[in-house]
């Protein structure tokens, strides 16, 4: 009987150091998890905010909107707001034209239609359209990419040429120059504007507003619909997550690897 005893005791004595081991390692893989979390908190707000650092501008109904240097972008439940101070603004809807840059800052996702092998792509919000002397450069984060013409188109009313077309609307026509945007909404408005160029804002009652490339391709913006040489056309709205990324910092898709 008295064997029986300490042989309990030394069972219990056993199951509390057990015990202590456990609560011990279950604190060390808490401490642990938490590291990795707050990392990949960290990691997500450096993702999902953005600070160009040059004062810029967009267009609304024909009014310049500017911004200082000190403005930042922040991306929180699939929407970016400007801030700047307790200045604050959701048009996520109108790129940003960086000053004295000819660059565009998209604040939204949008797809990348590059005709000349009629591929398409897609563009992840922050990415940064830039003109230099050897074209249009493409970037996000610390990745880029050259751009081979086309136009960016943002699955509502916001398109940005980077080839020069010619823009139709009513009794108008326009030469419009790369990195220009254009934004149409049926039936009611139009609205152009981009680094260096002039901008337009007025209302339309037509729904032929057309670019046409130079090969003859066509892109009816208030219809929002391409149009191939041989007149077929289809719908340019399209899932952007079942688009594969440019390459520019977004996710790669195992094609584009």
């Amino acid at each position: 009987m008295k064997w029986r005893i300490e042989d309990e005791n030394e069972t219990m004595r056993n199951d509390k150091r057990l015990r202590r081991k456990t609560v011990f390692i279950s604190v060390i893989a808490a401490v642990a998890a938490a590291t990795v979390i707050g990392c990949a908190v960290a990691a997500l707000r450096h993702q999902d905010s953005l600070k160009p650092g040059k004062a810029s501008y967009f267009y609304v109904n024909g009014m310049k909107t500017g911004w200082s240097a000190d403005m930042k972008l922040m991306r929180k439940d699939g929407v970016t707001v400007i801030h700047e101070g307790k200045r604050k603004c959701g048009f996520q809807e109108f790129p940003l034209v960086l000053e004295d840059e000819d660059t565009i800052i998209l604040q939204k996702s949008c797809c990348y239609n590059r005709i000349a092998d009629e591929r398409i792509f897609r563009l992840d919000y922050f990415t940064a359209v830039k003109k230099d002397e050897e074209g249009i450069l493409i970037t996000r984060k610390d990745k880029e990419a050259r751009c081979d013409g086309g136009f960016i188109y943002d699955n509502n009313d916001t398109y940005i040429f980077l080839e020069p077309v010619t823009l139709t609307w009513e009794d108008n026509s326009r030469k419009i120059e790369p990195m220009t945007i254009i934004q149409v909404s049926y039936m009611d408005y139009l609205e152009l504007y981009g680094p260096g160029i002039e901008p337009v804002a007025e209302e339309i009652g037509t729904e032929e507003v057309v670019a046409e490339f130079e090969d003859g391709r066509k892109v009816n913006l208030s219809t929002d619909r391409y149009y191939m040489r041989n007149g077929v056309w289809r719908l340019l709205f399209l899932p952007l997550e079942g688009l594969s990324e440019m390459g520019t910092g977004g996710r790669v898709d195992e094609e584009e690897k």
